[in-house]
């Protein structure tokens, strides 16, 4: 029985070659995953946010953790799934109520969630597709929930910032 962090390797039996690939390597056949093991030997899955070390982690619903972007928009299904686009009318790139639904995790071996304030990355291919095809980093600010600002002027230290409707 496991408990705690484990790298362990795995090959994804859903994977095609033939599908796009937003995600680098988080969608490769064979793939180093981390996983988190509960103290009664279980893996941690139901795509929840647990504090673990003081840090914040997402875990999707195979017990991997999330890395990079993640969205809690739900799915015109009633699902939310990680990295997926949604299949709504109004839940669609370029909508602020959108954007307010991605959350960033750091790299794969980290993980931690940007819980609070400013980070730079490359947006996520679901957040603005056309600026992560440029691969260029852009300024996020999240709130205390890990949530991006978009299209809002928020006051930050003093000074005010103006959000568009992707959170940059």
């Amino acid at each position: 029985m496991s408990i705690g962090w484990k790298l362990i390797s795995i090959t994804d039996s859903n994977y095609e070659a033939d599908q796009p690939d937003p995600l680098g390597d988080t969608w490769d056949e064979d793939q180093d995953r981390w996983f988190w093991f509960k103290s009664s030997g279980k893996k941690q899955t139901d795509k929840t946010i647990k504090s673990i070390n003081g840090q914040k982690y997402g875990f999707d619903e195979y017990g991997r953790m999330i890395a990079s972007w993640y969205t809690t928009a739900t799915l015109a299904d009633g699902s939310t799934k990680a990295t997926s686009p949604v299949a709504t009318d109004d839940m669609v790139q370029g909508v602020s109520d959108y954007s307010k639904t991605f959350l960033y995790f750091n790299s794969p071996e980290c993980g931690a969630r940007y819980t609070k304030g400013w980070f730079k990355v490359v947006p996520g291919y679901y957040l603005q597709q056309g600026k992560y095809d440029d691969s260029d980093e852009y300024w996020y600010y999240a709130d205390g929930d890990g949530k991006l600002y978009a299209n809002q002027i928020k006051t930050i230290e003093d000074k005010k910032y103006a959000f568009d409707e992707y959170g940059l």
